[in-house]
């Protein structure tokens, strides 16, 4: 049976970034069904939004070099608004970009460094994704997308509280902050041992006559 990863970011969170990039592989070199959900801590403030440059320094851009990750030297700057990343989220989903969305939208803030709630900036950021550029703007402003992303904020609850993003869950095990890859490669490897086995289909004969 196939093995699922779920799994929480937010696009203000650069180790959501990280933890992307190191999911991603991971999941498909074990055959496992990956699935993101987005999170907003306390309506919307993140528990970190804006790393201050020694964390920057010191934490964040150590850590991506290890997992060879580019982000940019300095810190970004506090950005306006994330409502529109989100809301275009769930339009990159309708449309089967969600992954390549996700990946110019991060790298827009945190290899670039730049604004995503600058309506250029995200829009730049989905066409680069495959996204029609008219559409994405209607899109991300419909309160039929605003809806959307409120109501997947509640169904990814579903695990538990989810405190701090990145979260990841594998089986009956919760990681909260970036995985490592040895951790990841021996939980998926005991869910896939510890999975019920697929049904075997049986057959019948049919007498005809």
């Amino acid at each position: 049976m196939a093995i699922t990863i779920e799994a929480w970011f937010d696009y203000r969170c650069p180790l959501s970034m990280l933890t992307r990039r190191l999911l991603t592989p991971v999941a498909a070199s074990h055959g496992a069904t990956l699935r993101w959900h987005p999170h907003e801590k306390q309506g919307g403030q993140s528990w970190d939004p804006v790393p201050s440059a020694r964390v920057w320094r010191h934490g964040v851009r150590p850590l991506a070099e290890r997992l060879g990750v580019t982000v940019s030297e300095r810190q970004p700057a506090p950005a306006s608004d994330y409502r529109l990343a989100f809301h275009g989220y769930q339009f990159a989903l309708d449309q089967g970009r969600a992954e390549a969305y996700g990946d110019e939208v991060f790298a827009a803030r945190f290899v670039a460094g730049l604004d995503l709630g600058d309506p250029q900036v995200l829009t730049a950021a989905a066409q680069r994704a495959g996204l029609a550029g008219p559409e994405f703007r209607a899109a991300v402003r419909s309160e039929h997308y605003a809806d959307r992303h409120r109501a997947a904020l509640v169904a990814g609850c579903g695990h538990g509280p989810v405190r701090l993003t990145p979260t990841t869950v594998i089986g009956d095990r919760r990681i909260e902050g970036v995985p490592d890859l040895a951790q990841l490669d021996r939980l998926l490897t005991r869910a896939q041992l510890t999975a019920p086995a697929a049904p075997v289909a049986t057959s019948e004969a049919v007498l005809l006559g």
